[in-house]
């Protein structure tokens, strides 16, 4: 069961966040900072999550009801101007996609009205939430709704973003793949750091000629020594010996310091797991230009995310039968039209082909509307096809006719 059912008699403990990255550190070492929201303290992860979340953001959302686009709908103002009275539309879909990219689940709670259609949109931390079954019913409950209620939601007032689940409801975030291979990059930067914080100077071995020490005095040696040399007041500085001392600097392999410095392959491993191009993660990339690289992030990255962010919504904001002919889509024009010269190609294409009208392209600009510009524009040399032989037939005559004229002036 993917889910314990209401009537199951468990005790409910909360842990506490510190108590389980003790226990995350005992269990994994000092390297834990992939899980959960401590994962942002990693520069890949926080450009990935940053990445796609604020790129999701700032696509608007379109609802097109029968093909056509509805921009005054309170369904649009509710997505794309207020969700609710304490977060913009970008942030509100910010934190979602975030949440599930940290957590692999997001939760928002409906508000409806008395007529049950959405009028609010509220976000639920993931700590907040249980699910439950009753009577085979999902249900959400929420420990502390935006009233600070105990309450328990029905599954139709609760859209459940997933990122990837086995079962529908439990998921899991990229992260889970990552654990390794971050735990190893948060190792070396931990060593590096230490590294030059000792002014690059590693351990090395004092000899004592011809004097036998006791433990205390030796300790008294190493504590004198590494206080005048070691220190980082004085690391890089004159090292003086007298004629009983003997010290030999430990050295560590190149090749360790190459591998602990080079942070590709962990960038790599974190850009496929969240399914970015290279180009995302600040890795030069050859021969792939800029549109290229947009083009396959909105392909293999962002789409999947779109389908399954608006198939959920489609499935609890929109009643039926409306969901008959109802779509919700993310608009993705700004991530395609990455430099002028682009988008002007892009436009001009559209209205070339009769995609758009004069006045749609104006207003990607920003310019107003102008008299006739809402009528499509085609080249004379094009006709249907099943009026091609009229349309010669009508031309022969009309030639015939004229030949008579001429021929009888004559």
């Amino acid at each position: 069961m993917f889910f314990r059912s209401r009537g199951e008699k468990r005790d409910n403990v909360a842990i506490d966040e510190e108590v389980l990255q003790s226990i995350l550190h005992a269990a994994y070492g000092d390297n834990v900072s992939w899980s959960g929201i401590t994962a942002l303290r990693n520069s890949d992860i926080f450009t990935a999550v940053q990445t796609i979340s604020s790129d999701i953001a700032s696509s608007p959302i379109e609802i097109k009801i029968r093909g056509q686009t509805d921009k005054d709908s309170e369904l649009n103002y509710l997505l794309n101007k207020r969700p609710n009275d304490y977060l913009t539309p970008w942030h509100f879909r910010f934190v979602i996609v975030a949440n599930m990219l940290l957590n692999g689940s997001s939760y928002v709670q409906i508000i409806r009205d008395k007529q049950s259609n959405p009028v609010e949109l509220h976000f639920l931390r993931n700590s907040i939430i249980t699910i439950a079954e009753e009577n085979g019913k999902i249900q959400y409950m929420v420990s502390s709704d935006i009233k600070g209620r105990t309450t328990t939601l029905q599954a139709a007032d609760v859209l459940h973003f997933r990122m990837f689940t086995l079962d529908g409801f439990n998921s899991y975030s990229p992260l889970y793949a990552l654990a390794k291979e971050v735990s190893i990059q948060e190792g070396s930067k931990k060593f590096l750091d230490s590294f030059f914080k000792k002014g690059a100077s590693v351990g090395g071995v004092l000899k004592l000629e011809k004097a036998r020490k006791s433990p205390g005095e030796l300790k008294e040696y190493r504590k004198e020594f590494t206080e005048g040399y070691l220190g980082s007041k004085n690391a890089g500085g004159v090292l003086v010996l007298d004629s009983l001392m003997d010290f030999k600097q430990l050295e560590v392999p190149t090749e360790i310091l190459r591998f602990l410095n080079s942070y590709n392959f962990t960038t790599q491993q974190v850009a496929k797991a969240f399914g970015l191009p290279l180009s995302k993660m600040g890795i030069e990339t050859v021969n792939t230009s800029v549109e290229q690289a947009n083009l396959d992030y909105s392909q293999s990255t962002l789409s999947r995310l779109f389908y399954s962010l608006a198939s959920e919504m489609e499935f609890k904001l929109i009643p039926y039968p409306d969901n008959h002919f109802t779509d919700i889509n993310f608009n993705i024009d700004r991530l395609l039209e990455v430099d002028p010269k682009t988008k002007i190609s892009i436009v001009k294409g559209l209205k070339d082909a009769n995609i758009i009208s004069l006045d749609e392209s104006r207003e990607r600009y920003g310019y107003k509307p102008v008299e006739q510009g809402d009528r499509m524009l085609t080249s004379l040399n094009n006709t249907w096809l099943d009026t091609l032989e009229e349309y010669q037939l009508l031309r022969a005559k009309s030639k015939d006719k004229g030949g008579d004229d001429k021929h009888g002036a004559e």
